[in-house]
């Protein structure tokens, strides 16, 4: 019985079909629909403060709408696409984006603070948006000096605390991309031509390298330990330039401590980097 029962197994297996094949597979079930277009609603907010921006003008889909007193305004669109919202306001720079549950607002107080703006985060019209954490690495005889250590150590992390840890330079080896600081010479070479302050005020200049993406940052031996230059120093690396009105990074002046201006404008920065978007002058990440 058992060689009869054994024949059989055999027999079936030879077919092709084991006793537990499974059954045919079912046709496949249709893609569902994409959700049709919906109500979303949108809260413009001052990106410094956090407060809702009442009574701003926002053009989307061919239409003008104004935020309420909590600074709101339902549109209605696809949740898959990209809606493109222009947001004005007195008082802040112009903003367009994708529509989305929150559009903050970047704070300016006049013309003359939006022209600072322009200067001191915008580079050829583009907002310097660096990789975080910024890769900077001391040379070997700077590295070995405990003072010079403590000092730049230090400004990256007022520089981390301003922004909320979103900018943030990491001190390590610097070998396809990055910053080293070095000593300059007398007188320095100041070869990349991108750098326009003067090295007698900031301390600082920029030299290329072999390596496309590796600049020499080389300060001024006397002041490697002057804290005002490495905390302009490592702004600069984090994309912030120098601009006219009072602050450590003043292009003529500049003061020992991160002016309200300043704080404001590497905030902003820092909100725009986390979005990972291309943003254009005044405050444009969509592009028409």
């Amino acid at each position: 019985m058992r060689a009869i029962l054994f024949a059989v197994a055999v027999s079936v297996i030879a077919c092709g079909e084991a006793p537990t094949s499974p059954s045919p597979l079912a046709p496949p079930r249709p893609a569902a629909a994409p959700p049709g277009p919906g109500p979303i609603l949108i809260t413009v907010t001052d990106g410094w403060t956090g407060t809702p921006v009442a009574g701003a003008a926002l053009a989307a889909q061919g239409s003008g709408f104004l935020t309420d007193q909590a600074g709101q305004v339902t549109l209605t669109m696809a949740p898959w696409e990209c809606a493109t919202v222009e947001v004005r306001a007195p008082g802040y720079l112009p903003r367009r984006t994708c529509a989305s549950t929150t559009v903050t607002l970047w704070p300016v107080a006049d013309d003359v603070e939006a022209e600072a703006t322009r200067s001191a985060a915008f580079l050829d019209d583009r907002l310097l948006l660096p990789d975080t954490p910024a890769r900077v690495e001391l040379a070997e005889t700077l590295r070995q000096r405990p003072d010079v250590v403590a000092v730049w150590n230090s400004a990256a992390e007022r520089i981390r605390a301003q922004t909320s840890g979103r900018l943030v330079v990491q001190f390590d080896h610097v070998f396809d991309e990055g910053n080293i600081v070095t000593l300059a010479a007398s007188p320095p070479a100041c070869t990349a031509r991108w750098f326009t302050w003067s090295f007698a005020v900031a301390g600082f200049c920029l030299d290329r390298t072999d390596a496309y993406f590796v600049t020499n940052l080389t300060v001024d031996p006397h002041r490697v330990t002057e804290d005002g230059v490495a905390q302009r120093a490592l702004l600069h690396t984090l994309g912030m330039q120098p601009h006219r009105l009072p602050g450590a990074m003043n292009a003529t002046h500049p003061q020992a401590d991160l002016s309200p201006f300043e704080r404001k404008t590497l905030h902003m920065m820092s909100l725009r980097a986390a979005q990972r978007a291309r943003v254009f002058w005044p405050d444009f990440d969509v592009v028409r």
